[in-house]
């Protein structure tokens, strides 16, 4: 061996380490070290779909039916059923950072969210609109 030639005493002068966890090293008492590199790359980067739908049946908003809009027989008529669809895509890497892209209302659905009657004071009845289709784009960074 190359190393007793020179004078060195193995492993009290040089300790020799195998690297990727061979069975060999066992056999002849080889320190090894192992490189999981299935979970490193599990570790490495993650990858998160998620989505939500949310559904409202028709409903009466107005309390007093002198100010709700009305149906050709003269009954109420309530606000219309609707459903928001919601998703995001989160690429995360390596726990420092994440990429994401994000949908709201996907659909553009058209609804009222809210709101109260005030005809009894001003004549009219306010409403709340609920927001439009919105798309976007973040992204994450932690610093140390």
């Amino acid at each position: 061996m190359a190393a007793t030639r020179a004078g060195l005493d193995v492993p009290a002068d040089l300790a020799v380490i195998g690297f990727d966890d061979i069975e060999f090293a066992a056999v002849v008492g080889l320190t090894t070290v192992r490189q999981p590199l299935r979970e490193s790359g599990r570790r490495g980067a993650e990858l998160l779909l998620a989505g939500d739908y949310g559904w409202m049946d028709e409903y009466q908003r107005v309390a007093s039916n002198e100010f709700q809009s009305k149906n050709p027989d003269g009954s109420a008529k309530p606000e219309p059923a609707y459903g928001v669809l919601n998703a995001r895509i989160v690429y995360r890497a390596a726990e420092r950072w994440e990429l994401s892209l994000f949908g709201t209302n996907l659909t553009n659905e058209w609804y009222v969210n809210g709101g109260f009657d005030t005809g009894l004071f001003w004549g009219y009845d306010l409403g709340t609109i609920g927001r439009p289709r919105e798309v976007g784009m973040g992204l994450r960074f932690v610093f140390d």
